[in-house]
């Protein structure tokens, strides 16, 4: 009996506190958007603020996070300097992209690069759809991104209830979504990661199921999306391979072996972002600054000041 309220008595003073705990995936962003935590490799969190980079303990820190990487491949960081990183991120992930505006290569990659990192931040978000027949390059560009980030493939035959079961991955790419696979489920479905909006699907137990906090979401077709109300909210990029293809296999080994230099890199630039945006936040406009130009494609710019540049050819600053 004394073992029986001993271990009660631990219950409920776990439960005490963990009450005010948050449970986050990949990573979290503080409510006023200041913060961000993001889970390591030896069980702790990077923070991310104007102070510069820092340590933190996963649940006990200011605002009472537990991070986890969804597919328990947390970033290795390392503090080295970043040119490298930033060179890779280029050479594997940018120049990779078969776009055919040469120029929204670098749209794809802060969408899948960046954006999944401070995607609390950005309310309401286009879907990314990549776009063109079949053999583009369009699912293995995509495909690079959730490789160097540990979130394993795009997502191929996904059921609407499996997405929502997963959670906040932090990025989804949907895999082969054709006209006849939009049903009215999946239309609903799509928007919801991008724009802040409740959705209310139980377990069979009857507890509601997680609700994403804004993970970018990006379809990968051939036909296109064709219902009006889900194409409005749809920013296209067509893929086309010119020349020679390039070899597969060897980009993403070397994307596998490499994702937590890149990895440990961005986190430079968005030590960067968050310092330049803090600075500035008398005057705050949203951080991604989307140019649209029928003749030139997107161009996509961080307007903050302080931003590492990896070459002269990084189209990146902030």
């Amino acid at each position: 009996m004394s073992a029986r309220a001993a271990i009660q008595r631990l219950r409920v003073e776990a439960s005490d506190r963990a009450d005010d705990m948050q449970l986050r995936g990949f990573s979290a962003l503080s409510q006023d958007q200041t913060r961000l935590y993001v889970p390591t490799s030896d069980g702790k969190l990077l923070l991310l603020s104007l102070s510069g980079i820092e340590c933190a303990l996963n649940g006990d820190n200011q605002d009472r996070f537990w991070v986890e990487h969804p597919y328990d491949d947390p970033l290795q960081f390392s503090s080295a300097d970043p040119v490298a990183g930033l060179n890779l991120f280029e050479r594997l992930l940018v120049d990779t992209q078969a776009c055919m505006v040469p120029a929204r290569r670098w749209l794809v990659a802060m969408d899948a690069g960046l954006v999944p990192f401070i995607r609390e931040s950005c309310a309401a978000r286009l879907l990314m759809e990549l776009i063109e027949r079949t053999q583009q390059g369009k699912t293995s560009g995509a495909q690079r991104f959730t490789l160097m980030r540990g979130l394993e493939q795009v997502k191929g035959d996904f059921w609407v209830a499996v997405l929502g079961s997963l959670g906040d991955i932090g990025l989804l790419r949907l895999d082969n979504k054709e006209q006849a696979a939009f049903t009215q489920t999946l239309i609903d479905y799509c928007p919801l990661p991008g724009y802040r909006r409740d959705r209310g699907r139980a377990q069979v137990d009857g507890e509601l199921r997680p609700i994403d906090s804004g993970r970018p979401v990006g379809v990968i077709t051939i036909e296109g999306i064709a219902k009006a109300e889900l194409r409005a909210r749809c920013v296209e990029v067509k893929y086309g391979v010119t020349g020679a293809k390039s070899p597969r296999a060897p980009i993403e080994r070397e994307t596998l072996q490499c994702g937590h230099v890149i990895g440990s890199a961005i986190i430079e630039v968005l030590k960067q972002f968050f310092q330049g945006t803090q600075r500035t936040a008398r005057h705050a406009q949203n951080p991604v600054t989307i140019s649209r130009n029928t003749s030139r494609g997107c161009a996509i710019s961080f307007e903050r000041s302080g931003m590492l540049r990896a070459s002269p050819r990084v189209g990146v600053r902030i």
